[in-house]
């Protein structure tokens, strides 16, 4: 009788070197999103709600392209190279490397040809006369990132995080330094659109001089028939998934926007997004980089049981930052938006400040979806996915031509609540995850706490400056009452210790948290 080799943890995937990748991509992003928050708030002060509108449009495009493009090869390369390192079987990784390079080529080729007759329809307000500009802009601006993309992918898959830390550090410094040079000499639109297709050029060209970028082998055997079954299972059902949700959540109000509305307010709803995003960036990337690896890792050597744990404890996590993120974007709102891009776009506070409230409650969502991936359930996460996506584009036709951008930002908050409780209850009787239910809901009263106690002077106080000092404080105050509430587990709080234990006083201050665990 045989019997498969014994499971190892590789060195990419143990709790310490997940917790170093976690902090080395949340470090680079720290540095992306100032650096994208700069080239962001310079080009729309630079052009204006209206150009600036154009501008977000086919940057928003160019990634809804470039979704197509990578369809399900990403999510599915992590997957499954992740699950088969984790079964120790280098003869298999190696025959999905070339799997997967040859559909994700396939793909490139025939979703740029779609683009071109899909344009008619697609095109920015006020460009009806440009399709074969709009074309070469989005599809020279898509390949190359759809490519590094892929690559990044099967980076993470081995566990290789550093990668994309990298790149994405000196990419986004090099673009913003270029925008300021820009903004210097009052460059036109057509000049900032040219720099946004350089810049995505040049990210395949950097991932190719990593030296520690994955190679695939020149001759791979072919894939085993019951692994191909498998891969072939979840990336059809990855690519129905990512076909629908390139629309899913507030990117669904952007086509509606362009159409019914005006560049204008593409641009004020792309300014609280660009903002949205940045922040949960900030928050969850370092977490986000290693969910998927670790998961598919846990399931290929340990099974469900395991990985509904890790998703158990994922929840909880992203829940605490969610909240986090919300608290801080609500005070900070009216100071970033009106300080950075200045008083022209005081209609992007009310969206930022509704974006950022729905992007941290409904956090854990993503987690959810992993599980369902992970767990070779795609049907059920495609049709969860599926039915948002009704529901989001139901609520933005039925709203947005009448109430304009207030109507975009009640179709999305309605539409997010719903899909977020589906979500849950989708992951607790078909995942089979215990909802951690009770941290949750300690989570949720200290920031209740912390936003009340900051909040509550700046009825009488006025000015910019009053809701910013109130976003450090709640900060403060949100993690004091997490910990006096008793939110997190001894577990929890003896992993801290571990690994600040080398920080001196830091160390000590973390080992002293452990009379708080629940």
């Amino acid at each position: 009788m045989t019997t498969s080799p014994p499971s190892t943890t590789h060195k990419g995937f143990g709790a310490a070197a997940a917790l170093r990748a976690a902090l080395m991509v949340t470090g680079s992003t720290y540095i992306a999103y100032a650096a994208g928050l700069v080239a962001s708030l310079l080009v729309a002060r630079a052009l204006g709600p209206a150009d600036y509108g154009r501008y977000a449009y086919l940057v928003w495009l160019g990634g809804l392209v470039v979704m197509f493009m990578n369809n399900g090869l990403t999510t599915t390369s992590i997957r499954y190279v992740s699950e088969t390192l984790g079964r120790n079987d280098p003869a298999g990784v190696d025959s999905l490397h070339r799997w997967f390079w040859i559909r994700q080529w396939i793909s490139i080729v025939v979703v740029a040809a779609a683009l071109a007759l899909a344009l008619p329809l697609l095109h920015p307000a006020g460009w009806e006369g440009r399709l074969s500009t709009v074309w070469m802009i989005v599809a020279c601006a898509s390949v190359p990132k759809a490519w590094y993309l892929f690559g990044i992918s099967m980076a993470k898959g081995h566990g290789r995080f550093g990668i994309e830390a990298k790149t994405m550090s000196v990419l986004s410094l090099v673009n913003a330094a270029c925008v300021v040079a820009l903004m210097l000499v009052d460059a036109s639109l057509e000049t900032y659109l040219a720099l946004f297709v350089l810049s995505s050029v040049v990210h395949p060209l950097l991932l190719s001089r990593m030296a520690q970028r994955v190679r695939s082998p020149v001759a791979p055997a072919p894939l085993d028939p019951a692994l191909a079954a498998r891969v072939n299972n979840h990336y059809l059902w990855t690519a129905l998934l990512t076909l629908m949700a390139v629309l899913y959540g507030p990117s669904m109000m952007v086509p509606f926007l362009n159409e019914h509305v005006g560049a204008d307010a593409v641009g004020y709803f792309s300014v609280a997004m660009s903002l949205t995003r940045g922040g949960i960036e900030l928050l969850s990337s370092g977490l986000n980089s290693v969910l998927m690896p670790l998961m598919s890792h846990g399931f290929g050597s340990g099974g469900q049981e395991r990985t509904q744990r890790i998703s158990a404890n994922a929840v909880r996590v992203f829940h605490a930052f969610g909240l986090l993120l919300a608290g801080v974007g609500v005070f900070w709102a009216a100071p970033l938006v009106l300080t950075l891009y200045g008083a022209r776009y005081a209609e992007a506070v009310l969206s930022f400040q509704v974006l950022v409230v729905l992007g941290g409650l409904t956090l854990p969502a993503g987690v959810l979806a992993t599980l369902l991936s992970t767990t070779d359930r795609q049907r059920v996460r495609t049709a969860v996915t599926g039915g948002s996506v009704l529901l989001f584009g139901a609520a933005a036709w039925w709203l947005i031509p009448v109430h304009g951008l207030n109507g975009a930002l009640m179709a999305y908050a309605g539409s997010a609540v719903v899909i977020q409780v589906a979500w849950m209850l989708v992951a607790v009787r078909v995942g089979g995850m215990t909802m951690p239910t009770v941290p949750m809901l300690r989570l949720c009263a200290a920031a209740v706490l912390a936003a009340g106690l900051v909040g509550l002077p700046l009825i009488w106080v006025d000015g910019l400056l009053a809701p910013f000092v109130a976003g450090i404080a709640f900060v403060g105050l949100y993690i004091a009452a997490t910990f006096w509430l008793r939110a997190w587990s001894a577990e929890d709080l003896d992993f801290l210790a571990e690994q600040t234990r080398r920080f001196g006083p830091v160390g000590r201050l973390t080992a002293g948290l452990r009379r708080y665990a629940a």
